[in-house]
């Protein structure tokens, strides 16, 4: 048994990027096909024919996919504090186009934990660019 997790983390460690995305479209392209198989033959739903929800399941993948990458590379770039702070800016402006198109109610408490978090960003921000300055 010993033998079989030192090999594992060997494995693990030897992996590269290129493979762990390979790994991860295979993965994902195995669990939606079972999926379609599932529904159709267990479930008995047969859906809109099956190319349409195939298309449905290829492109959700590919942007899900696409997603991780771009995370990587927010991450490898700057840091995970960046990426952590540009998520909560994210969820921000999602609140508020939820609020200007769907006209979703917001109470005051609401309100302030957005202008906190606004106020968060920008803190952050300034702190972030006076540090990447030189000092003079």
């Amino acid at each position: 048994m010993h033998e079989i997790c030192h090999w594992i983390k060997n494995s693990v460690r030897n992996i590269s990027n290129s493979n762990l995305a390979i790994i991860s479209l295979a993965t994902w392209f195995i669990l939606n096909i079972s999926t379609l198989i599932l529904n159709k033959y267990i479930y008995g739903w047969d859906g809109y024919g099956t190319v349409r929800p195939l298309l449905i399941l290829i492109a959700s993948g590919i942007i899900a996919f696409l997603l991780n990458v771009f995370t990587f590379l927010v991450i490898k770039y700057t840091s995970p504090l960046t990426y952590t702070v540009s998520g909560n800016l994210k969820v921000v402006l999602s609140i508020t186009i939820s609020i200007l198109i769907f006209k979703n109610e917001v109470n005051f408490l609401n309100a302030i934990g957005c202008g906190i978090a606004i106020i968060g960003v920008i803190w952050y921000s300034q702190i972030r660019y006076e540090a990447s300055r030189p000092k003079s």
